[in-house]
């Protein structure tokens, strides 16, 4: 009988300990990398609606018209928030602990192979011990080094023409035509004021 390796036993604890620091920072960086492009439509309509607001865009509109465009706004927003998350899911454990392997460069998912049994029939002979000692040894000294990268949602691949670079120009140019007054352009542009009778309307009889 093959007595336990205290050396490879440190080893592991070693390692895991590592990876159970490192799995909420892989399913972090998993969740941004689904959760961003996801958001990016709701957040691409909001920052137009807010540019045209603090331009003071909304009442050189006509009344009708200032509150259909309000309207087309909000319709477009929730369209994008509910087509947005509809088949979103949260990470799993399985999927952090690929994120960490990949990140690291280990192939052969060795975080995997440590959480591992013998599956041999003849799992109490002293040579299949000895094989698998020196294949979770192996794995774990593969697995010494963990790492996780920082997040990358791959936004180009939903937004090919650039739109976002477009939105956040025209972002930047309204906050600095319009920061002074920024409260009183976004209340002018959130409630549709009808101007059809001023005070200078005058009925002759």
């Amino acid at each position: 009988m093959i007595p336990p390796d205290p050396g490879l036993d440190r080893l592991e604890r070693r390692v895991r300990r590592r990876q159970s620091r490192l799995m909420p920072i892989a399913a972090a960086a998993l969740m941004w990398e689904r959760l961003w492009p996801r958001l990016w439509p709701l957040v691409g309509v909001v920052g137009v609606f807010v540019a045209l607001s603090l331009l003071d865009a909304f009442p050189l509109l006509p009344y009708w018209l200032h509150g259909v465009v309000l309207l087309g706004f909000a319709v477009a927003a929730a369209w994008a928030l509910r087509s947005g998350f509809r088949a979103f899911r949260t990470p799993t454990r399985q999927e952090a602990r690929a994120r960490i392997e990949r990140d690291s460069g280990l192939h052969h998912r060795p975080l995997s192979a440590l959480d591992d049994e013998s599956v041999s029939g003849d799992g109490n002979s002293s040579a299949t011990k000895t094989l698998w000692n020196e294949h979770r040894r192996r794995a774990a000294l593969a697995s010494d080094r963990l790492r996780v990268s920082l997040p990358s949602p791959g936004l180009a691949r939903f937004d090919p023409y650039g739109i976002r670079v477009a939105v956040a120009l025209l972002l930047v140019i309204a906050v600095a035509a319009g920061f002074d007054n920024a409260g009183v352009r976004m209340a002018r542009a959130l409630v549709p004021v009808d101007q059809g009778f001023g005070a200078d309307t005058r009925v002759d009889v």
